[in-house]
């Protein structure tokens, strides 16, 4: 999918890495929807059930609703979102196809997308899911013909060295070994 698409694993692996994921988890996690990044709802999902603030997470979903509950550590209220069949069906979602013929799956999706976001946007970074971005309207105003991703993969380059430099300033001086006397000598 990011064959030939540079630009889009950039943003890909420069997402994830604010979320503090590596990059094979990044471009497994993300999709890039016109041009922004948008995380998979199984990966918010993932990355709140592993924060460990979350007590626990709760899905129960059926054909025709979905309800998402999650705890925090320490707090007595319990959060609770619910996506049903008829909002999918006034916010124009269910004439899609995914949506009849595997119903609980998208509800369960949609459902995922708006919970992490209204109650643990600070785990999921605020963003959108793949479907929710494929929905979002966008400014129509044609984008550059040709994205040079290039300067910024440089200046990233050289951040990373310059950290590396830092690092290694930092790190203590290795003390060389005892010298090994001769025996001959030590008589």
């Amino acid at each position: 999918a990011y064959r030939g698409k540079e630009a889009d694993v950039f943003v890909t692996l420069l997402a994830g890495s604010e979320l503090g994921l590596l990059p094979m988890q990044s471009l497994n996690a993300f999709d890039v929807i016109k041009g922004r990044a948008a995380m998979k709802p199984v990966a918010m999902l993932a990355l709140v059930r592993s924060h460990p603030r979350v007590e626990y997470v709760r899905v129960e979903a059926s054909p025709t609703s979905a309800t998402i509950s999650t705890k925090l550590k320490g707090d007595d209220f319990i959060a609770r979102t619910t996506f049903t069949m008829a909002q999918a069906t006034a916010a124009g979602l269910a004439s899609n196809d995914a949506y009849r013929k595997f119903p609980q799956q998208m509800l369960t999706w949609r459902c995922t997308g708006l919970h992490c976001r209204t109650h643990h946007s600070e785990i999921i970074g605020g963003f959108y899911t793949t479907e929710e971005a494929e929905s979002i309207e966008r400014d129509v105003t044609p984008a550059p013909s040709v994205v040079d991703a290039q300067p910024a993969v440089e200046s990233v380059k050289a951040a990373i060295k310059r950290r590396m430099k830092v690092v290694e300033a930092d790190a203590p001086k290795p003390t060389p070994p005892p010298a090994v006397q001769n025996f001959d000598e030590a008589k």
